[in-house]
């Protein structure tokens, strides 16, 4: 059976996949909270520990820069 597709999602000859370059932002809270973190809680387990950031790009698609990763001392806490 054949199913058709919306004009919409159909690929456009005028669709262009563009890549940019981040850069990142790290508060000096982050600094202290992963220090903190390390000597207190971790001590010397060398398990990965889930670290959450933001990420946010450009804020429309016709002006050109670079999104931006950002990781504060929140970093290790899941937000809701």
């Amino acid at each position: 059976m054949a199913t058709t597709s919306p004009k919409s999602l159909e690929p456009s000859a005028k669709t262009v996949l563009k890549y940019s370059s981040f850069r990142s932002q790290l508060d000096p809270a982050f600094w202290f909270e992963l220090s903190h973190k390390k000597l207190n809680e971790w001590k010397l387990d060398t398990e990965l520990q889930k670290a959450y950031g933001i990420y946010a790009s450009a804020l429309h698609p016709t002006v050109s820069g670079d999104g931006t990763i950002e990781l504060s001392n929140s970093t290790f806490e899941p937000s809701l």
